[in-house]
């Protein structure tokens, strides 16, 4: 098992040190293998995943929005959102924006796009962008505002 292809887990229900901590995984299943994407973390149980780049000798996947649904403990599962809404999806994928929760929205503020973040773009340069995407987590409805 290569280590990005699973989520490390740790139950912090009860007290461990460097030498006795338990760490369990979750299998990311197909969930795509991307570095420094946001996390935006709804409840107790539920995170989101959104944004990054390639991983080092691969193609970037499509864009998607995955869930990561954990127990609290020890398990947890991965499932890719797909959303009646589709206009999130026509968002090209960023990656060193700012990711913040509020409420039940996830919001990504700027970062930059390029041929490592998003299967649409080609070419090696990297384009800034502006404005916010947000996505609302118990419709799944995602937008993005332009200044």
């Amino acid at each position: 098992m290569h280590i990005d292809n699973v989520t490390l887990a740790i139950d912090v229900r009860s007290s461990w040190t460097n030498a006795t901590l338990p760490i369990s995984t979750i299998s990311k299943g197909s969930a795509p293998i991307l570095n420094s994407a946001v996390l935006w973390k709804f409840d107790a149980h539920t995170c989101y995943a959104w944004g990054g780049w390639k991983a080092a000798g691969s193609q970037p996947p499509p864009v998607e929005l995955w869930r990561l649904w954990s127990n609290g403990t020890d398990m947890g599962t991965w499932s890719q959102i797909v959303a009646p809404d589709q206009t999130f999806w026509k968002f090209p994928r960023r990656v060193f924006g700012a990711g913040a929760v509020i409420n039940q929205n996830g919001y990504y503020i700027g970062g930059r796009t390029s041929a490592d973040t998003d299967p649409t773009i080609s070419g090696k340069n990297y384009t800034l962008q502006s404005g916010v995407i947000s996505f609302n987590f118990l419709l799944e409805i995602g937008t993005m505002k332009h200044r």
